[in-house]
Order: C-alpha cells, then sequence, then structure tokens
C-alpha cells in the first residue's frame, strides 16, 4: 500500500511539477527627501519596484535616537504605526484597523507586506503614519522590500559557507566580503573604532535563509530569514574582562617601578571595571564554535536553534545598502546537502585557557567558555554568554566531588573570580550580560522596539545557569546534593541569593556577603552613610534594578504572575511555602548597609519557617564561611546538602551581643547604625555522611563548631528537615533524645508532629559530638 501510495505521488509530481518561483530582488529605501506632509509621517518613493510586481516581504524599520530601559516611563509607550492609503495634505491622518505589529523574534521592525502590495499595486501611496514612538529618529526610518524580479547591481557574493549542528544548535560561519575582521586579537579600542563607524561608508550585512530544500534564486523567496548578521561577528566583544587588564598592568608592573606604586597609591585595581578607558588595552579573541578552535580572522557567524527536528538547508547572501545578492547562488554560500537537526539547549563551547595569572593563584586549570542561547534561554535569538570554569587541580581525585557557582560584582571579574577556591570544587562563573540579571532574568523587550507593558520579566539569565549547570554535573561527575552558589555585594550577593531561593532541592546552600539585598522593592534611590547626614545623598543601586525590571509602580510581571518586584521579595517567599525547605544560606550582613533591613527580613523568615542559615554581622559584612568548611580549615567537615536532612536553628540567646538583638536592638527593628554586632547559628553543626534516615528512625551527629572565635555551647530549638524517608505523619507522636559520643548529660522527650509535618525540638544543646536520634513512636 505504501509503495503504491509513493509511485502515485511521483506520478502527480512528474505530471504537475511545481512552478518555478520567479527570482526575488530587495532594496532598501530611505525617507523621502521632498517636504513632509506632517513630520510624524514617513513617505517612501517606489518607483525603484515594477508596478504590480508580487512583494514578497516589506519591513519598516524604526531606529531610536537613544536606548530606552526601565528607568525611563517612555519604555512604557508602544509604538503605533499605520499605512496610509490617501495622499490628502490637510487634517489628521485617516487610518484604519489595528496598529502594525513587530515582527518577531527579533521585534526590531514592523511587517508591512500587504501595505507596501496595494501601493505597488496602484493604491495611493500615503506613507506610514508614525502615532507614537519615543525617541524617534526619523531621518534614520527605512523600508526593506524583497519582490518579485531579476537581482540586479548586487555586490559581491558571500563565500565559504560551512554549517555544523550540534545538540540542538546550528552554527553557520561564512566568509566575509571585506577586510574589517581579519586581526586575530585586535585591541578593544581599536575594534571598538571599527564597530562605531561599521556603517559610515556602506551599510554591510549577511542575510542567512533557512528552508526544507535547496535554496536558489527560485526559491529564496519562500526562504525563512533567521536573522541579518553585522560584520566582525566572529568577534567576542562581551568577553573582555577586567580580569585581563589586571593581568596587564600587574605584568607591566614588575618592570615599571613607578606604575608599581601608582596602583598601590590608587588602592590597586579598586576602581577598575569593564567600562574604564585602560580597558581598551586588552585583546579581543576571535570565538571558538568546536573546543578551543577560535575562527580564522575574516569569517562572519550566526548560531540558530531549531524549534523542531528534521532536515535544513542554509544559505547566506550579502547585503549592500539595502542590495542583496539573491542571484548569485553556488555551493559556496547555499547548501547542496541538507543538515539533520534535533532541539535542544546546546552544550557550552570551550574557547580556550585564558591567560590571567601573574602572581599567585589557586593550583587548577582556568577555563574559558562560551553558551550560546535564543528564546527561552534568552529573549532573542543567536545570543551568547561567557563564562569562567576552574577545576582544582586535585579534584579528579576528590573523595567528595562539587559544583560552587560563583556570581561576580561590579567588577564583573569571571575569568578569575576573586572567591575561595576549594581543591575539591568545580567552580562556574557566569558572565551575567549584556543586561544585568542578578540571578533571575531581565524584561523580554530589552534591546527591542516592544514597551515594557508587552511583556514580562523572564528568567533567561537563570535558565542559562540551569543549562550549563546541568551541563557541568554530568561532565565532572559531580554530587548533585553538593551543588552551592556565592556572591558579593548587591549584584552578586544578591545574584546568589535569588539563584538559590527559587530552587529548593536543587541548591544545597547560598552565600553571600557585602550588601545583598533580599528584597530591592525596600531600597531607596538615594542614602547617606549613618551619621553622616549632612553629607551629599549617594546613590543606591535601586536603579539599576529598575533599568532591567522596571519601575515598581509599573506592576511589571514575572513569569509567575506576581509582580517581579514581589517575585524578588526573598523572605516572602519563604513565609509563602514554609512547608518547602529552602538552602541554607551563610550571609555576611553589615548594619550599615543600606540592605540591613531587607537583610534581617530574610533571616526573621528562616527562623519563623523552622529553615537552616547561619549569619555574622559584623565590621565589613564578609561572608561567614565559605561552606563547606572543611578539616585542613580548622573545622570538622560541615555541609548542609540538598538530598540530606537539614537542621532549622532558632538559639535561645545570642552571645556574646545580647544586645544587638533585644527589643531596641539592630537585628530586631532593622534599623541601621554603628554596632559590634553579632552572630546567628554560627556554632550548630551536624554531620551529614553518618545519617541514619529510615521509615522509623533518624539519626545524626550534632556539635559545636570549634574555631575558638565560635567556640561554645549553644541551645536551639531545632526545625527537623528535608528528611527523605523519616516522614512521621501530622499529629503522631516521635521520641528523640541526645546521646553524647563520649560524655556530657543526655537530652530526651516527645514531640508531636505539627499539622505541617514538620518536628520542632525545644532546647537541643550543640556541644561536644553528639546522636540525635528521632524514633517513631509506634516502633519503640
Amino acid at each position: 500500500m505504501c509503495s503504491r501510495h509513493y509511485r502515485f505521488m511521483l506520478l502527480l509530481a512528474v505530471l504537475f511539477p511545481r512552478p518555478a518561483l520567479a527570482e526575488m530582488a530587495t532594496l532598501q529605501v530611505g525617507v523621502s527627501p521632498q517636504r513632509p506632509v506632517r513630520q510624524d509621517v514617513v513617505q517612501f518613493d517606489l518607483s525603484a519596484v515594477p508596478r504590480g510586481a508580487k512583494v514578497y516581504r516589506a519591513e519598516l524599520l524604526l531606529l531610536r535616537n537613544r536606548q530606552i530601559d526601565g528607568r525611563d516611563d517612555a519604555a512604557l509607550v508602544d509604538i503605533e504605526v499605520y499605512p496610509l492609503f490617501s495622499t490628502a495634505t490637510g487634517g489628521e491622518p485617516r487610518v484604519s484597523g489595528k496598529p502594525r505589529e513587530l515582527k518577531s523574534p527579533w521585534f526590531d521592525r514592523f511587517d508591512v507586506t500587504d501595505a507596501v502590495s496595494q501601493w505597488v499595486g496602484g493604491k495611493p501611496n500615503g506613507g506610514f503614519f508614525v502615532k507614537t514612538c519615543p525617541y524617534w529618529d526619523r531621518q534614520a526610518t527605512c523600508l526593506n522590500i524583497s519582490y518579485e524580479g531579476p537581482a540586479q547591481n548586487v555586490p559581491r557574493q558571500v563565500k565559504g559557507v560551512e554549517v555544523l549542528h550540534r545538540k540542538g544548535q546550528t552554527f553557520i560561519t561564512f566568509e566575509e566580503i571585506d577586510d574589517r575582521s581579519q586581526d586575530a586579537s585586535p585591541s578593544w579600542a581599536d575594534l571598538t573604532a571599527r564597530l562605531d563607524n561599521m556603517d559610515a561608508d556602506r551599510t554591510v550585512r549577511y542575510l542567512v535563509f533557512r528552508h526544507d530544500q535547496p535554496i536558489g534564486p527560485g526559491t529564496i523567496a519562500e526562504a525563512e530569514l533567521l536573522g541579518e548578521v553585522r560584520p566582525m561577528s566572529g568577534y567576542n566583544v562581551l568577553g573582555r574582562s577586567v580580569d585581563q587588564l589586571i593581568k596587564l598592568h600587574r605584568q607591566r608592573a614588575i618592570d615599571d617601578l613607578d606604575l608599581a606604586k601608582s596602583l598601590a597609591r590608587d588602592n590597586y585595581f579598586e576602581r577598575y571595571t569593564p567600562d574604564i578607558p585602560e580597558m581598551g588595552e586588552v585583546a579581543i579573541q576571535r570565538l571558538a564554535i568546536e573546543d578551543g578552535r577560535p575562527l580564522p580572522p575574516g569569517r562572519g557567524m550566526f548560531v540558530h536553534h531549531p524549534t523542531k527536528a528534521g532536515a535544513s538547508y542554509y544559505a547566506v547572501v550579502s547585503s549592500v545598502d539595502g542590495v542583496a545578492n539573491t542571484r548569485d547562488f553556488t555551493s559556496a554560500n547555499s547548501l547542496s546537502t541538507a543538515v539533520s537537526e534535533t532541539v535542544g539547549t546546546g552544550e557550552p563551547v570551550l574557547q580556550g585557557k585564558p591567560d590571567v595569572t601573574v602572581f599567585f593563584d589557586y593550583p587548577g586549570e582556568r577555563l574559558h567558555y562560551v553558551q550560546w542561547a535564543a528564546p527561552p534561554l534568552a529573549n532573542l535569538p543567536n545570543r551568547y554568554h561567557n563564562w569562567g570554569l576552574f577545576v582544582p587541580k586535585g579534584y579528579a581525585d576528590a573523595k567528595a566531588k562539587r559544583l560552587s557557582v560563583f556570581f561576580h560584582d561590579g567588577k564583573q571579574r569571571y575569568l578569575k573570580p576573586p572567591w575561595p577556591h576549594r581543591q575539591d570544587t568545580v567552580l562556574l562563573s557566569p558572565h551575567d550580560g549584556p543586561f544585568r540579571s542578578y540571578g533571575y532574568g531581565h524584561h523580554e523587550s530589552l534591546g527591542t522596539l516592544r514597551s515594557f507593558g508587552q511583556g514580562r520579566v523572564k528568567p533567561f539569565f537563570a535558565r542559562r545557569v540551569d543549562a550549563v549547570l546541568g551541563w557541568a554535573v554530568k561532565e565532572y561527575g559531580a554530587d548533585r546534593g553538593r551543588i552551592s552558589c556565592g556572591g558579593h555585594g548587591t549584584w552578586g550577593g544578591t545574584a546568589a541569593l535569588q539563584y538559590a531561593l527559587h530552587r529548593p532541592g536543587r541548591i544545597a546552600y547560598a552565600m553571600a556577603d557585602a550588601a545583598p539585598d533580599p528584597d530591592p522593592q525596600q531600597t531607596p534611590h538615594q542614602y547617606r552613610h549613618y551619621g553622616r547626614e549632612n553629607e551629599t545623598p549617594r546613590q543606591t543601586h535601586r536603579s539599576a534594578f529598575e533599568a532591567v525590571w522596571g519601575k515598581v509602580e509599573w506592576g511589571i510581571e514575572a513569569e509567575s504572575g506576581k509582580s517581579i518586584w514581589e517575585e524578588a521579595n526573598l523572605a516572602a517567599l519563604v513565609r509563602s511555602h514554609p512547608d518547602t525547605t529552602v538552602p541554607y544560606i551563610s550571609l555576611g550582613s553589615g548594619a550599615l548597609h543600606v540592605t540591613w533591613k531587607q537583610q534581617t527580613d530574610l533571616m526573621k523568615a528562616y527562623l519563623e519557617t523552622g529553615n537552616g542559615f547561619m549569619g555574622a554581622f559584623f565590621w565589613g559584612g564578609r561572608a561567614f564561611n565559605p561552606l563547606p568548611v572543611s578539616a585542613e580549615q580548622g573545622e570538622e567537615p560541615f555541609e548542609p546538602r540538598s538530598d540530606r536532612p537539614v537542621l532549622g536553628c532558632k538559639p535561645g540567646s545570642h552571645h556574646p551581643n545580647p544586645e544587638f538583638f533585644g527589643p531596641a536592638g539592630q537585628f530586631t527593628t532593622g534599623k541601621r547604625g554603628y554596632g559590634s554586632g553579632g552572630r546567628l547559628n554560627t556554632r550548630p553543626r551536624w554531620d551529614p555522611e553518618d545519617i541514619v534516615d529510615t521509615e522509623n528512625r533518624l539519626e545524626m551527629t550534632i556539635y559545636s563548631a570549634r574555631k575558638v572565635t565560635y567556640a561554645g555551647s549553644v541551645d536551639c530549638d531545632v526545625t527537623v528537615r528535608n528528611t527523605q524517608k523519616f516522614q512521621p505523619e501530622a499529629g503522631e507522636e516521635v521520641a528523640w533524645k541526645v546521646v553524647p559520643v563520649k560524655q556530657g548529660q543526655q537530652q530526651e522527650g516527645r514531640i508531636t508532629t505539627g499539622k505541617d509535618g514538620l518536628i520542632v525540638l525545644p532546647g537541643v544543646r550543640f556541644a561536644d559530638p553528639a546522636r540525635l536520634i528521632l524514633q517513631r513512636k509506634r516502633t519503640e
């Protein structure tokens, strides 16, 4: 039956062959130079298009004279564009129907094919009425048209097209038609000058097409235009790092005493950021799409993420000043063999081993990766993101293999993070750009013509971290129960908390210090240092959040449907799911920070719900410990794990600074101010390796920290969480006891499981090692 059906279809194809399409020509038309009817109307001369010709594609490109983000109320204004079919000059333009919609997936132009088709067919060409467009650059507006007809005066064609598909990503590379990409590693200053003057003489673009049949003059009109590639696309312009500049200056200072003195006098790289002029010295490398093999000079690139599996053909054509070479097709620019494609997020590609060390470095290997992304891991197609990765020297032989994600601060040091590098932990460090994401994501309209009212804040960044973390767990054989994250400051520290607390059960613990912000909505726009009420107010980080999330009063939604600012309130997140065991946190905070109130709110939420954390509130507010603390650091091993029981401790006393926590204390009130500080839960520990967790019995070793600064016993109300098998029913009676391993007083009692299924033990003593034992009464 199948064979007869095939022969019948073949006969039909022979008797009634598919008609060949006519050739396609393209042009770009600028705004008519004649005196405009109105400043909000743009007209275009279409005399170059034959009357009645079929219009395959017409796109209206509007440009702004400045970029817009969530700090500007103009970001809420939808662009409204209407075609006009009357050349009347008097009164308000006569429009009908809805405004034109932005064309996906780039949302940087309007599909006006039907309007241009009607004008070419003879209807009056009244142009376009741009009713609203904040910061519109009228003179830069243009119209791209693809129509039926022979392509003429075409530019030199692209050559050397190569296509590689790997795990859901299709890499298309080609030879550019000019010599602007011939340097293997230009300086950032030199490359910036070229990028800024890219279109000074002529506008060169490379158009990437995809089709289910070979692409040529007769089929290109049906092919999907994936995107326009700018010259110099093979350079990793987003990969520059302060770590590279620090290396250059340290190397130079070895032989330059005056420079060495200057660096020391200027606080030794404290002022360095990716935006300082000195970053112009840094060399920009070529991107690699195969591990460790940078693209040769002269090659451009585009990466496509197919949305369904199948076979596809690709072609790349050159375009100069809007005229594309849709006439000349050979195997050099159009595939004659289809590429078999799958659906997936791909894997990061090794760029090389960054040379960022002059003096000290941790023993191990530093690697530089690039991750290509598209929706839903990015808001636009063909995006790429840089990663640093550190593999300790002894990792392969480590008894326990861990992974940790470091989120950078404003210095954006991701190639050589200033973070403790454990010798049993692979350290991943994502570069959070080009938009700040704070461990979550940004508004999907950023970088497009869409308004903030036409979309949501989506967790693009978090999804990318999820993808690379999943890859790294497999690549390095890490224990999924030992995954952690950490970061400094209001960027990196906030990111560590936001990422971890939205991933209960997947992240074991998070470390955050130097003013992380668990609830940015509470942060004012300005502040004065405590005790300096007469000084000029300083700007907080609030506007940086608004830039990517929109203002609070706009009520922009996160993907959950809640306001993104509500979504970012981590104390509310913890309280809203009291039954959920959230990741353990080690918080380094300080009562002088503008984020102090938010930090105390988060710790109180942890205490209220019986979740586990430790916090230290001393000068500088550094993280209490780079968990897990290992024996070689002077402590018994302590490591909260996401796949083992966790204890949420609420101490009965706050030694040695009870005044810091009392009714008028800074912890209780959340008021900023000077103080000797304090600490919470820095003593209670447990051993995750000798736990007995069965249906009827739970045993674990508990003890108090041994480090002199934090030594001493402490009594805590203890909430038992995250048991895997020991799960008594609500209202069930459980017997418990604490039995010292060597000597000491035994504790014991009975407790009734709460309605939420949690067990809360009163006054448990953490001192010398002891076994905490819980037994279901029915099995005694």
